[in-house]
């Protein structure tokens, strides 16, 4: 299992880096991570490029607009990666404060799986993904901003 707490400060009004963080059918876009993003059935599959066969599904369970969004990975046999976590925003004097704490696991509880898990946790692989992700969300809403 992978945890973590990361924390941004975007130049922009916390609306604007809002409406880019809900925005995910254009994070392909801007992030060199992530392959595809699509809608589904119950919220968002996401796709990473380095790892095409690394994708997880995640909706919504709580949300308040413009500061809050919790979420969750929804159970289905075609993804690979459970994630949930929260993001927070919080207007701050530079622009907007982004803070995101998530819990990331893969999906499969085979040997194979467990080993990945272990690997990955040894190098912080997820995390430095999830990291990157954030760093190229805020050049996004930042470029946005102008």
């Amino acid at each position: 299992m992978f945890r973590d707490e990361l924390e941004v400060v975007v130049k922009a009004p916390v609306e604007i880096v809002w409406g880019c963080f809900l925005d995910f059918s254009r994070w392909p876009e801007w992030s060199q991570q992530l392959a595809k993003v699509r809608p589904h059935t119950q919220g968002w599959c996401f796709r990473l490029k380095a790892y095409p066969k690394v994708n997880w599904v995640a909706r919504a369970v709580r949300l308040e607009p413009p500061t809050l969004l919790e979420f969750c990975g929804v159970e289905q046999d075609d993804h690979t990666l459970e994630l949930s976590g929260t993001l927070r925003l919080q207007e701050v004097p530079e622009g907007t404060c982004v803070w995101l704490e998530y819990t990331a696991r893969p999906s499969h509880k085979t040997l194979l799986g467990h080993l990945e898990d272990l690997l990955s946790s040894i190098f912080g692989e997820p995390n430095k993904i999830i990291g990157e992700i954030l760093e190229e969300f805020k050049r996004e809403a930042e470029r946005r901003a102008r």
